[in-house]
């Protein structure tokens, strides 16, 4: 997981003093090449060093200005177990984010940051829920922008199992201490197809959605459930979320961490956002009221600088490297890229996160027309106003 937010991206999007050094590294994790991780971003770091020789300072500056990077690396970037990292670095700050797949080695220097491998992993950050249910404990964790949080619910909190052996006439069967003090009887050794077990698991389900129902927004996305699964079918039954049946994560959930569950939880979210993502393109496609779409990146770039711009789909994994000029509209892509060359499909991506465009990236096999990037206008009508 990767616990970059949507607001550091778009500060990230907004810093345009330069210059500005973006360095991606895939990760060994375990092996021999595990140890050439450090000699790797070490040499990438290198040829930052040359490029701002190059283009923006002295030697001695330019030395000096990745020599306080390698610092900071050799103490902080191999804390986290990941598949891929990137550092952005400014004058002011150096960022650090471990990513959770690996990225293709690029280094790049200019007047914006390189984002658009971070684009899929902020996108894949949705807010949701887990509602982690057993027998023995009740847990509600929200998950937003990467990060898992178990909620304090006091209802959920007096709902743990307590035993009253005195007053249980069958020891099998255990005594819930719910919410306002109602106890429900159940029980492991109860059989599950009794009749009485079921209305109590029911009755103790009901229970469990009163208590969380508030929490039960759009704001706080999709619920999933982890339990075990005579649990989760009884518990899909008093949920009005038709759905929630395709999204148990099956077994007991007593002995995993609100990690573990977040991680178990990453297969389903991925088929969410596929699903937003297909609907994001097919409204894009079909919407008669924005009747203006193009492919062509003189025509996206010119809509963007004049505000028309309205949304924009960006294929992932595709590099477009060549100059665009502001003053004459034109575009010079190159087949390899070149020293003063910026990938031209980043620059389209943080011009729309910096505006607030509607942004989606696809896999490029899913791009209609293999196209790198699609953009939708509105002709004769300004959408933003934009600033460089």
């Amino acid at each position: 997981m990767c616990d970059i937010k949507t607001k550091e991206l778009f500060e990230f999007a907004n810093q345009n003093t330069p210059p500005l050094v973006s360095v991606y590294l895939p990760v060994e994790i375990t092996g021999r090449e595990s140890k050439q991780n450090s000699i790797r971003l070490r040499n990438l770091l290198k040829q930052a060093e040359s490029t701002l020789a190059n283009w923006w300072f002295e030697q001695p500056e330019a030395e000096k200005f990745i020599n306080k990077v390698m610092s900071f690396a050799e103490k902080t970037v191999w804390k986290k177990r990941s598949q891929g990292m990137v550092i952005l670095i400014s004058d002011q700050q150096i960022h650090h984010y471990a990513l959770p797949d690996p990225v293709p080695e690029l280094v790049f220097v200019g007047d914006h940051f390189y984002l658009r491998p971070l684009l899929p992993v902020v996108q894949e950050q949705i807010p949701y829920m887990v509602l982690a249910l057993s027998q023995n404990h009740v847990r509600l964790i929200q998950v937003s922008e990467g990060q898992p949080t178990q909620l304090r619910i006091p209802e959920l909190d007096q709902m743990s199992m307590t035993v009253d052996r005195a007053q249980i006439s069958d020891p099998g069967l255990q005594r819930h201490s719910v919410g306002s003090g109602k106890e429900i009887l159940h029980g492991h050794q109860a059989e599950p197809d009794d009749p009485h077990s079921k209305i109590r698991l029911h009755e103790f389900c009901q229970h469990v959605f009163d208590a969380i129902k508030p929490k039960l927004t759009d704001k706080h996305g999709p619920l999933l459930l982890a339990a075990e699964n005579r649990i989760a079918v009884e518990f899909s039954k008093v949920v009005t979320d038709q759905d929630l049946s395709s999204r148990v994560l099956s077994g007991n959930p007593d002995q995993k961490s609100v990690e573990d569950l977040q991680y178990d939880s990453l297969s389903f979210i991925s088929e969410i956002v596929a699903g937003r993502r297909q609907k994001f393109l097919d409204d894009f496609l079909t919407r008669h009221e924005l009747p203006d779409i193009s492919s062509d990146l003189e025509v996206i770039f010119e809509e963007l600088f004049t505000g028309r711009l309205e949304s924009i789909c960006l294929a992932e994994d595709t590099q477009v490297w060549g100059l665009y000029s502001q003053s004459t509209g034109v575009i010079e892509q190159h087949s390899e890229r070149r020293d003063d060359d910026e990938d031209l499909l980043n620059r389209l991506a943080v011009y729309a996160i910096s505006h607030k465009i509607p942004w989606m990236t696809f896999p490029a096999d899913e791009m209609p027309d293999q196209s790198v990037a699609i953009g939708r206008f509105y002709k004769g009508a300004v959408t933003h106003e934009f600033h460089p």
